[in-house]
């Protein structure tokens, strides 16, 4: 029984991931495959937040700080 578990799981994630690498028809047209879109590092999520300068937060000023940290 554990093997047929183990075997379900494995063609459900080989089929997730054929999913998200397949470009999908609509209509006349083809849409981007949707795992390139949620690519943190190439798609739509590298640009949810600006970029934080480190240097932002080197000049603050904390009440009873006595020495630099």
């Amino acid at each position: 029984m554990k093997y047929i578990k183990c075997l379900i799981v494995a063609l459900l994630t080989y089929w997730l991931i054929h999913l998200l690498n397949t470009q999908i028809k609509a209509g006349d047209k083809f849409l981007p495959a949707f795992g390139s879109f949620l690519n943190p590092f190439s798609g739509f999520w590298q640009n949810a937040e600006p970029l934080v300068d480190a240097t932002t937060f080197s000049a603050a000023q904390l009440p009873g700080l006595e020495a630099p940290v």
